[in-house]
């Protein structure tokens, strides 16, 4: 089996959060010790960009979840007066 980036995504999205935790550690550790260019300015971009997305479509889901809603003012106030 090849180790691809999805690959190596699933398996560390496999163990507890405090496994992630130490191999995320580690992962930062040896990635500071690479020589690699800065970001530009457009990749940056890019990173928001789907960063937002992904967070919208977290929030879509848990909105889509909760299925309470608050009683609005005015169906207080009808019941309210119905028994006066």
């Amino acid at each position: 089996m090849q180790a691809t980036p999805q690959n190596i995504l699933e398996a560390f999205n496999q163990p507890p959060e405090i496994e992630k935790h130490v191999i995320a550690s580690e992962i930062i550790k040896q990635v500071a010790l690479l020589d690699i260019p800065p970001l530009t300015d457009e990749a940056l971009t890019e990173i928001a960009d789907a960063l937002f997305v992904e967070h919208d479509k977290m929030e879509a889901e848990d909105a889509a979840k909760s299925h309470y809603h608050e009683p609005t003012l005015k169906i207080q106030i009808d019941k309210a007066t119905d028994n006066i």
